[in-house]
Parts: C-alpha cells; structure tokens; sequence
C-alpha cells in the first residue's frame, strides 16, 4: 500500500514537485497492481485530502488554516479499512477529503 495524497490525482498551483512525486507514487503502484495481482498480492494507492500534521504547518500554513482537516488517526481508519477487506476484493485507489474541503478534478 502506497500512501499517498489527492495531490496525485489532481495538480495544484505552485506545487509541482510534490504534485509529481504523488503522481509518481500512483504509477508505481498501479504498476506494482499489474505485476503482483496474479500472485495474490493487493496494492492501493490510499489518498487522503488535507491531514493536519507537522508537515502541513511546516509548507506555510497557520494554526487557522489547518482547521476542519483530518487528523493523522482518521486516515489510519481508512487504512486499516482497506487492509482489512476480504482477501479477494482489492481497493486500487482509495480518495478522501474532509467534508469542508471541495472535490475538484
């Protein structure tokens, strides 16, 4: 499982090195799908919308800003939910925002 970020589904303005690190990441992991389905191995790409960790105040943003963003516990549910699923299903890109956030692209 590749965690990734909606940022690898969708670009955003003035960040395109991270917009193409997590685009990177999607590929790979569809790749590696390709490769290791017939073996029975399961790969997906989990991406979460805006998380409010560390990271997210250390590009610029402000206490305020990251208000109504998940928490770093509420995307691992989502991990452990797709981990968790029968073994013959497989999840290949899982996206989730917070409800105050817009579903662009």
């Amino acid at each position: 499982m590749s965690l990734a970020s909606v940022a690898g589904l969708r670009a955003f303005p003035g960040e395109a090195v991270y917009n193409a690190s997590k685009f990177g990441m999607l590929g790979f992991t569809r790749s590696l799908d390709h490769e290791l389905r017939e073996l029975g191995v399961r790969v997906t790409n989990v991406a979460p919308g805006g998380v409010a960790t560390d990271f997210a105040m250390g590009s610029g943003r402000t206490p305020e800003s990251v208000e109504g963003m998940m928490t770093a516990d509420e995307v691992a549910d989502v991990v452990l939910f797709v981990v968790n699923r029968p073994r013959d299903l497989r999840m290949l890109t899982v996206s989730f925002r917070p409800m105050n956030e817009e579903s662009w692209g």
